[in-house]
């Protein structure tokens, strides 16, 4: 479902996971958020698998430094409420450790940028699979423990890069993760083998 797993098993074929935007656009619509306060969500189930002490540090240190910039980190919830919590965010901090998951997806789709880290392994597979060349070429933004702060900051006080980065976001889901386009990939996969 990831194309990080191509590290592991290169012979394999990447199916993108489908997204239904029906749903994400009916249930958790677009809307313009004020200015006032700048809501950094993070989602984790096992927290050592994204990073999340290093995230909680990260983001605690750029509220220390911008009162406006509020850290909202989240476990355990359903998903329809992960979604919920999510659609609230000015920036959904995703990952450090091994890329964009289904929450990331989510994100995207809702227009939201999404900050997300993996190993420069994963990182290549990444980039081929959504076909670009540079880090900058990828719907979410690509971080490292010492840039993740940088990107808060800039995101935090510049809204045009936050919606050119959201629209990115969401054209990569229409493009790869509708339902339409991993049903049209897989209808490919399959007349491929026949």
């Amino acid at each position: 479902s990831t194309p990080d797993l191509l590290c592991t098993v290169p012979w394999a074929t990447w199916l993108p996971s489908p997204v239904d935007l029906e749903e994400i656009d009916g249930n958790y619509p677009q809307w313009d958020k004020p200015d006032g306060e700048f809501v950094v969500g993070h989602g984790y189930t096992v927290p050592e698998n994204k990073g999340t002490h290093e995230i909680n540090a990260i983001v605690s240190r750029c509220a220390q430094l911008d009162a406006s910039i509020r850290y909202v980190p989240w476990t355990g919830v359903a998903k329809l409420q992960s979604m919920w919590l999510i659609s609230q965010c000015d920036l959904y901090f995703s990952t450090l450790l091994y890329g964009p998951g289904v929450a990331t997806l989510e994100a995207l789709a809702m227009g939201i940028p999404v900050l997300a880290g993996c190993t420069r392994q994963e990182l290549e597979a990444q980039k081929r699979a959504v076909g670009v060349q540079t880090v900058e070429g990828l719907p979410w933004i690509y971080v490292t423990r010492e840039t993740a702060g940088e990107w808060v900051h800039e995101l935090r006080n510049d809204p045009e890069l936050r919606r050119a980065w959201g629209e990115k976001g969401r054209r990569y889901v229409e493009e790869f993760h509708s339902i339409p386009a991993v049903v049209a990939r897989l209808k490919g996969i399959y007349e491929g083998m026949k």
